[in-house]
């Protein structure tokens, strides 16, 4: 599927169709929110989603494809689970203040837009500073640890994945694009919602102006941010410590031993997987479904259109 799409018409039906992907029907605030391509007006979307009545269905302020309405009751019990992790998350994540050189924490997946289902863990997309990475992915690991809140092996539900980390150099997310039919990536960066870290994620947002040729625009700087407490002191505390050579030292240790580890897992990792380890990113994903799901995505808007 190439983008800009050009009319309307596969516009609507395209951002619809990937909603579908995962029975999430759109109301219009949404619908205009994640449209792809050129949005247009209210009133130009009112009435094409009004002359598309034999294709498209509206119940209870929702809009999806005909024949569909049962993602209606999904998508109401998933916002039921999706509250109860939101809490979850708002108890736990200020505590990652005490870690030292976080720059931002932002949820992502399907928590991000409110589609967890009781299975679902809760992802998190965390930014280090340049030359801390390892240190910060250290200390979450203890921490989420500690907690008893950290996904690994088959605790997995309401639990929190900690797979995916970058500095503050390798913000830009273009260059992990599964292909250029990579659809999931540009919705990904799209529905993201950062929580800590208002002035890295406006860097993020710069960074990322990419997927405009996605959405028609880039992404919205108006995010509701927790602001920082008493615990930030311990973090920044911990900085003091490690900001010269002893942290140089300890970032040098944690890196060689995490490239070691992975050298001897490659090997073994499924044709699926997406595993990124460098000094800049580190990305744990065994199961990648960006592949999977471009290819849903063709073969729905297909029969659509």
């Amino acid at each position: 599927m190439k983008f800009p799409l050009s009319s309307l018409h596969d516009r609507c039906l395209a951002t619809l169709a990937y909603f579908d992907l995962f029975d999430y029907p759109l109301t219009l605030e949404e619908l205009e929110r994640y449209f792809l391509g050129e949005q247009p007006s209210c009133q130009e979307l009112t009435e094409f989603l009004n002359s598309q009545k034999h294709l498209i269905q509206q119940q209870d302020g929702y809009y999806f494809f005909r024949g569909r309405d049962q993602i209606v009751l999904t998508r109401e019990q998933r916002q039921v689970v999706s509250r109860r992790f939101w809490k979850k998350t708002r108890w736990i994540l200020p505590l990652i203040q005490m870690i030292p050189f976080v720059k931002m924490v932002g949820v992502c997946n399907s928590l991000a837009f409110n589609n967890a289902s009781n299975e679902s863990d809760i992802d998190l997309f965390i930014v280090a500073r340049t030359g801390r990475l390892f240190i910060v992915r250290f200390y979450t690991i203890i921490l989420f640890s500690l907690l008893g809140v950290r996904r690994h092996g088959n605790k997995i539900a309401g639990r929190f994945c900690l797979s995916f980390y970058v500095d503050e150099s390798a913000m830009n997310l273009e260059n992990i694009q599964s292909g250029k039919e990579d659809i999931y990536l540009p919705f990904w960066v799209l529905t993201m919602r950062p929580l800590y870290g208002r002035k890295t994620y406006e860097k993020f947002v710069r960074e990322n102006v990419w997927i405009s040729k996605y959405f028609g625009r880039t992404l919205s700087l108006a995010r509701d941010f927790w602001r920082p407490n008493v615990l930030r002191a311990i973090g920044l505390f911990k900085e003091f410590v490690l900001k010269g050579k002893l942290g140089d030292r300890i970032e040098k240790k944690l890196r060689t031993i995490q490239l070691n580890r992975h050298e001897k897992r490659f090997s073994k990792l499924p044709l699926e997987a997406s595993i990124v380890v460098n000094e800049h990113m580190l990305k744990f994903h065994n199961v990648d479904r960006r592949n999977e799901i471009s290819m849903r995505f063709e073969a729905k808007l297909q029969s659509i259109l």
